[in-house]
């Protein structure tokens, strides 16, 4: 939880994961608080390489590091963290796998028991759930267009035409 983490207390709950955290507490960088201990976020993924590491929300903090080095890669309701010379290549690869990720939402969430918008307001956490839902779907939709439009590809053409299909269901 990348909030509880900016706290210094933070650094007492360090030793209950297998992550490794370059520091006390999750912070800005070049802040009084990172001068005194405190770590980016590029600098902790950079501590656990051999760490699969997925992301849900925005980070606290702007991170040029984070995002000169790193992409994130949209993963039913949350995005995959990877290098960026280690992205993910062939669309078919990406819209299979994430596929399977949407597969498991759709199974513990289905849409059509989503919250109606109709009912409840944008201060509702039942509306922020049918956002967040609707939000992910837009994202994975485009990311698979523009993987499957990046350079010469074969067989893209169930990719493009299943983004097309997701961001007609969206709207």
């Amino acid at each position: 939880n990348l909030s509880m983490m900016t706290f210094p207390w933070f650094q007492e709950k360090q030793q209950l994961h297998r992550l490794k955290f370059p520091g006390s507490h999750y912070t800005k960088a070049n802040t009084v608080a990172w001068l005194n201990g405190g770590f980016t976020f590029a600098e902790f993924i950079d501590a656990n390489p051999d760490f699969n590491i997925f992301i849900a929300g925005r980070l606290s903090h702007d991170d040029p590091a984070y995002i000169d080095r790193y992409e994130e890669h949209p993963h039913g309701l949350v995005r995959h963290i990877t290098r960026r010379s280690n992205s993910i290549g062939a669309a078919e690869v990406y819209r299979n796998s994430s596929l399977n990720a949407w597969k498991t939402v759709a199974k513990h969430l289905p849409p059509q028991k989503l919250p109606p918008e109709t009912k409840y307001t944008e201060y509702t956490w039942e509306w922020t759930v049918k956002k967040e839902f609707v939000d992910h779907l837009v994202s994975r939709s485009t990311y698979l267009l523009d993987i499957a439009l990046r350079g010469l590809q074969t067989q893209v053409l169930p990719s493009l035409a299943e983004a097309a299909a997701w961001l007609e269901v969206a709207t």
